[in-house]
C-alpha cells in the first residue's frame, strides 16, 4: 500500500463543473492503487478494479490499463474491447489505433476493428483518410476501411484537411483525401497545407505552391511555416520577415526568432530579447524578455533572467514574476500550470490565485487543464515509487478539489 503524507489524503471530490464550458460526467478516481470512476454526486459509478485510467474522450471512451496492457470502456463501464492491447492512442475521434505484439490496426468507437493489427505503422486524423505502413510501404484507407490507394509509397502528410502530400523515392507530390493524385512527385520536401498554401522544398531553399502545385511563393528562402491567416513567416540572410500570398512583405526580414501568431501576435526575438509584434510589424510589446510564449486566454507567461510570471497584451505585468520557466504554462479553461524554483507544480487562475498548490509533480511537458479537469503527480518523495506514475497520479476540478480515496 502507497503512503501518503497526511495533507494529500483527500476525500473523493467530483463535481459537476459548471464554471467551464466543457466538463466530465465522470471522473477517474483512485484508492490506493486501483482506478474507478466517480460521478457529481460523489458516487462511484465503476469500482476502482484498474492499474490505470484515462479521462473519457469526446466520444465518450476511457481507456483503462492492467499490468501493461489496455483496453476500452464506455460511461456505464462496459468494456469496448478486452484490456488486451501494449499501446493505444486517445478516442479523439470516431476510431483510433491499437497496438498488439507490435502490429497495429484501427478500431471504431464500437471497440470493432475496422482494420486488422497487421500493420507496422499508422498515421491518422478526424474525419479523415488513414495512412497504414507494411513492409512494402504506406497506403492510404478510407475511414470505412476501404483501401484508396493500390501502390505502396514511402510516407504521407496527412495534416491538411484539404489535399495530402506523398513521397515517392525521395520527391513529394499531391494528392486528394480519396487517393487521387493532383501533381507529380517534384518538391524535396513537402510540409503539409495550411489556409490553402502548402510549404515545399526544391534545391535546398522553401517556398509555397497552391492546391494545384502551381508554384505562388518561388522557393528562395532558408527556412519557413505554414501560412497563417496573418501570413507566413520566411527566413532569408539568416532573419525573419512575414510575407503575404503574394510574396510580399508585410515585415521585412528583421528577427533572430519567431513563433506562430495567436490572438493576433507573435513573440519575436530581436537583439537577443523577445518581445511581441503584430501582423504589420508594430512591437505590442517592447523587447525586454529573456524568454516567452503564446498569448492564451488574454495572458502570456514571460521571463526575465530565472524568474517568469505573466503579462496582458499590453505588457503589463499581471501575474508576478516568481515562478520558474515551464513550457506549456498557457491559460486554458481559466487555468495554467506554473513551476517553482525547487521545480514543484501546481496551478494557478487568471488572477495569480492558487488553485492547485505549487509541490507536486508534473505527469509531462505541455500539461494543460482541459475539458473540466487537470492531471498531476504526488512527490515521489512521500514514498510512492518514482517509476510508478499510476500510483502517483491524481485529478481535479477547476476549484483544485482533488479525486482520491486513500482509506
Amino acid at each position: 500500500m502507497a503512503v501518503y503524507h497526511a495533507r494529500y489524503q483527500f476525500a473523493i471530490a467530483c463535481l459537476l463543473l459548471t464554471s467551464v464550458g466543457v466538463c466530465q460526467s465522470l471522473f477517474p478516481c483512485r484508492q490506493h492503487d486501483r482506478w474507478g470512476y466517480c460521478d457529481s454526486l460523489m458516487q462511484i459509478v465503476i469500482a476502482p478494479m484498474y492499474g490505470s485510467a484515462t479521462i473519457f474522450s469526446p466520444t465518450n471512451i476511457a481507456t483503462v490499463g492492467q499490468d501493461s496492457l489496455y483496453g476500452f470502456i464506455d460511461t456505464t463501464g462496459f468494456p469496448l474491447t478486452p484490456v488486451q492491447y501494449d499501446r493505444w492512442s486517445y478516442f479523439w475521434c470516431d476510431a483510433t489505433y491499437v497496438w498488439k505484439n507490435g502490429k497495429v490496426g484501427i478500431i471504431d468507437s464500437n471497440g470493432r476493428e475496422v482494420l486488422p493489427l497487421e500493420f507496422e505503422d499508422v498515421d491518422l486524423t478526424c474525419s479523415g483518410p488513414i495512412a497504414l505502413k507494411t513492409e512494402e510501404g504506406w497506403r492510404l484507407y478510407a475511414e470505412n476501411g476501404r483501401l484508396l490507394t493500390k501502390r505502396a509509397f514511402n510516407s504521407f502528410v496527412l495534416s491538411s484537411d484539404t489535399l495530402i502530400g506523398y513521397q515517392k523515392g525521395k520527391l513529394w507530390g499531391i494528392m486528394s483525401r480519396k487517393g487521387k493524385v493532383r501533381t507529380k512527385p517534384k518538391f524535396g520536401e513537402f510540409a503539409g497545407f495550411a489556409n490553402g498554401f502548402a510549404a515545399v522544398k526544391s534545391n535546398k531553399k522553401w517556398g509555397f505552391v497552391d492546391v494545384d502545385g502551381r508554384v505562388i511563393i518561388p522557393m528562395q528562402y532558408e527556412e519557413v511555416h505554414n501560412f497563417q491567416n496573418e501570413g507566413a513567416w520566411v527566413k532569408a540572410g539568416g532573419a525573419w520577415g512575414l510575407v503575404d500570398s503574394t510574396g510580399h512583405f508585410q515585415i521585412p526580414p528583421t528577427y533572430q526568432d519567431i513563433s506562430y501568431f495567436k490572438e493576433g501576435v507573435a513573440y519575436v526575438k530581436q537583439n537577443g530579447k523577445w518581445g511581441y509584434v503584430d501582423s504589420f510589424g508594430n512591437v505590442t510589446v517592447p523587447f525586454v524578455f529573456t524568454q516567452t510564449f503564446e498569448f492564451s486566454e488574454g495572458l502570456a507567461e514571460a521571463c526575465v533572467d530565472d524568474s517568469c510570471g505573466y503579462i496582458d497584451h499590453s505588457g503589463r505585468t499581471v501575474i508576478p514574476f516568481i515562478y520558474d520557466k515551464n513550457y506549456g504554462g498557457e491559460f486554458n479553461e481559466g487555468l495554467a500550470e506554473v513551476r517553482s524554483h525547487e521545480h514543484h507544480y501546481g496551478f494557478i487562475d487568471r488572477d495569480g490565485q492558487v488553485i492547485v498548490p505549487v509541490e507536486f509533480d508534473s505527469p509531462y511537458d505541455y500539461n494543460s487543464f482541459s475539458d473540466g479537469i487537470g492531471e498531476l503527480l504526488i512527490p515521489s518523495e512521500q514514498g510512492v515509487e518514482e517509476d510508478n506514475d499510476n500510483a502517483r497520479k491524481f485529478y481535479f476540478d477547476r476549484k483544485g478539489r482533488i479525486f482520491l480515496i486513500t482509506k
